[in-house]
Order: structure tokens, then sequence, then C-alpha cells
């Protein structure tokens, strides 16, 4: 019951939508509170649980969000 994500990840339609990240996060040994998931999500998904709850995770994700947005800002005409 290994789950694996993609090495390349492709949109389904690139014309909407642009891939800005694609990271491996590895949970073998790091230990995260997941108290507050469903035993169901802990035994069965529990990398992605894992991931779910890592604030290390959700401070990438704001990291590329507010990157993206300033980007977005900068190219706009005024």
């Amino acid at each position: 019951m290994i789950i694996r994500g993609e090495k390349q990840i492709e949109p389904e339609d690139p014309n909407r939508t642009a891939i800005i990240g694609n990271y491996r996060y590895d949970y073998r040994d790091k230990k995260i509170d997941v108290k507050d998931a469903s035993w169901l999500k802990r035994a069965f998904q529990a990398a992605h649980t894992k991931m779910e709850y890592d604030p290390e995770v959700w401070a990438k994700v704001e990291e590329i969000i507010l990157s993206e947005i300033r980007e977005m800002t900068v190219d706009m005409p005024r």
C-alpha cells in the first residue's frame, strides 16, 4: 500500500493550468502532530495526512502563492 506522487506532473489543460511547484517530502522519520486527524486517515494515509498537518508544507504553499501574486502585480499594466 505504497502511494507515491508522480515524478513529472502535467496539467490536464496547459492553457488553463500552470504547475508552479512539485516538491517531495519524506515523512518516514519526521514527527508531525496528526492527533486531530481521523484514525482512518492516520492508519491508511499516514504520509499524506502528515503532509496536510505539516507547517513546513503550508509555509511553502503561502510562499509560492505570495510569490505568484507579486509576479502578477508586477506584470499588470497600469
